[in-house]
C-alpha cells in the first residue's frame, strides 16, 4: 500500500515539475525575442529536463497501475476460489 502511495506521489510531483519547466521554456522563448543574447541552449536544456521529468512521472504512474491491477486480480481470484 505504501509503495503505491509513494509511486503516485512521485508521479504527481514529477509531472507538475515538468509542467513548470515547460512554462519556463515558454517564458524563455518570449524573453529571448527581447534580449540580445541567445537563449537557445537554456531553452533546449529546460525542454530536455521537462521531457525527462514527464517520462519519469509517467513511468511511476505505469508502475502504480501495474501494482494496482495485480492486487485487484489477486483479490478477484481469491474471492472466486473462496466462494465455491
Amino acid at each position: 500500500c505504501w509503495r503505491r502511495i509513494r509511486l503516485i506521489y512521485w508521479a504527481i510531483r514529477l509531472s507538475v515539475t515538468s509542467a513548470l519547466m515547460i512554462c519556463l521554456v515558454v517564458i524563455c522563448l518570449f524573453v529571448g525575442d527581447f534580449v540580445e543574447s541567445s537563449l537557445s541552449t537554456t531553452i533546449a536544456a529546460l525542454f530536455i529536463c521537462a521531457m525527462s521529468l514527464i517520462s519519469a512521472g509517467l513511468l511511476c504512474l505505469l508502475l502504480e497501475v501495474s501494482i494496482s491491477t495485480r492486487h485487484l486480480r489477486q483479490n478477484l481470484e481469491y474471492e472466486i476460489t473462496t466462494s465455491t
